[in-house]
């Protein structure tokens, strides 16, 4: 029996937008896209971080002004095209699948202190 860690507990959900002939492979790619991820980050918390910078650098369609916030948005795209590459590959290859992030509780962007 396939047993997976529940993603309830994370600050974020992931959506699988791809095709597949079982239902639950779109289960199994989404949690495997979010367990390459946090184990390329070291945890969901660094997670997090990453993805506000390149979401910030989305939205402002600029790289962000910090150098460690710019490095955290790159570590970000660089981690979620290879996750994306390896999790894709549990659907059909048409269309390719698209993941999708959302945090449950949006925090705010930007170093603290």
């Amino acid at each position: 029996m396939l047993e997976l860690t529940d993603l309830a507990d994370r600050p974020y959900d992931v959506d699988v937008w791809g095709r597949t002939s079982e239902p639950e492979w779109r289960v199994i790619a989404s949690h495997t896209f979010a367990v390459l991820l946090e184990a390329r980050f070291g945890g969901a918390d660094a997670l997090v971080k990453c993805f506000l910078a390149s979401e910030h650098e989305e939205r402002t369609r600029a790289p962000c002004a910090d150098p460690a916030d710019a490095s955290d948005a790159e570590a970000w795209r660089s981690a979620a095209a290879y996750a994306a590459r390896v999790a894709g590959r549990l659907l059909d290859p048409v269309p390719p699948a698209d993941f999708v992030v959302r945090l449950k509780v949006k925090p705010r962007f930007g170093r603290t202190g």
